[in-house]
């Protein structure tokens, strides 16, 4: 009996060369999806990957594996048992390997943003932004202010948000803080005063060479809503609508979810207030936490192509391209709507509003 045509990025089974041509078509798979180390098959999510590995369904040598030679962060599978001891991922460690190159004059490209809401009369349900938090790539803080909403504040929510009516009284507007984070994105100069603090300088913002910066986080598209700022799409780095770092059925994970699972950190404590620093720094983590989980990109094309598997245009901009000096991810992915943005992980940020 003639084998059955097989996709060789899934590894799924089909009646027909048609049928798999037109699941090839429609899958878009990519090498820089999460792969198992041990049969090769490509995943669309972390989670699907650790399904395969360690689930109830899981396959018996690929679990087999990983029970004795995997990483139960990174989920890769090294040579043998000691080096598993031994290994030393992002997840363990927290030490990341970037290519200092290009920051040498320790100029941030990458800041985290967190906000925190209150309930304002007229909108009670989403909320008004009542505190900022930026922090850079090494998780310093950049920028960290309360906010005075423009509306009256119906309640301070501060079993979540830990504020009360005397963090806001003196607290800068809106639009001055918008316009102080937008001066960020936008590629104002950052310092190390030598006091343990950054010091912005917005003149910078005049000079022809700045460059915006990349901007990570968690729900990006509500933060910079009630911010009333908007920044370039390609430029945004959304782990709520990351591709690989959906659920296995594709739904979206809370940030104290993915950090538990991914990086050990139990973040948003149950009996406590929530920490703006602590979730920028959380989604900065699960962003370097990606960038440190890269396949062999190049030797699994070789042999996906070998296996019959053709290139079609690419379902999402991995992160790890961000490590490639020169490349722009709006020249490598064109973004035509804010559905294809939000299949492909990026945040158009739905409601994008000028200062």
């Amino acid at each position: 009996m003639e084998d059955r045509p097989k996709c060789a990025a899934c590894q799924k089974t089909f009646c027909s060369a048609e049928a798999l041509r037109a699941h090839q078509e429609k899958a878009k798979h990519d090498t820089h999806d999460p792969q198992c180390g041990v049969c090769g098959r490509l995943f669309r999510s972390m989670a699907s990957l650790r399904e395969h590995l360690q689930g109830t369904l899981a396959k018996a040598a690929c679990s087999a594996a990983y029970e004795k030679r995997g990483c139960s962060k990174c989920l890769r599978i090294l040579d043998n048992p000691e080096d598993a001891v031994e290994h030393a991922c992002f997840s363990r460690t927290g030490k990341r390997d970037d290519g200092k190159a290009w920051r040498e004059d320790r100029d941030p490209r990458v800041v985290a943003l967190d906000c925190e809401m209150v309930a304002v009369e007229g909108n009670e349900e989403e909320g008004a932004c009542a505190r900022v938090c930026m922090v850079d790539e090494d998780e310093d803080i950049v920028l960290d202010t309360y906010v005075q909403p423009e509306a009256k504040v119906l309640d301070y929510r501060e079993n979540i948000t830990g504020l009360r009516p005397e963090h806001l009284a003196n607290a800068p507007s809106r639009k001055f803080v918008a316009s102080l984070v937008q001066g960020v994105l936008g590629g104002a100069s950052i310092r190390y005063n030598g006091r343990g603090s950054l010091d912005v300088d917005f003149r910078s913002l005049h000079h022809t060479n700045r460059k915006p910066r990349l901007l990570v986080g968690h729900d990006l598209w509500h933060d910079l809503r009630c911010l009333g700022i908007s920044h370039p799409v390609h430029l945004q780095r959304d782990t709520a609508i990351y591709p690989p770092l959906r659920r296995a059925n594709g739904q979206r994970q809370k940030l104290r979810e993915l950090c538990h699972l991914h990086l050990g950190w139990r973040i948003q404590a149950s009996d406590g207030p929530h920490c703006p620093q602590e979730d920028a720094t959380a989604a900065m983590r699960l962003y370097w936490f990606v960038l440190s989980y890269t396949n062999d990109h190049d030797k699994a094309t070789r042999k996906l192509i070998t296996n019959g598997w053709r290139i079609g245009l690419r379902s999402y901009h991995c992160w790890c391209l961000d490590l490639q000096p020169g490349l722009s991810p709006s020249q490598q992915l064109p973004i035509r709507s804010s559905a294809e943005a939000s299949m492909l992980g990026i945040s158009l940020g739905r409601h994008r509003v000028g200062m």
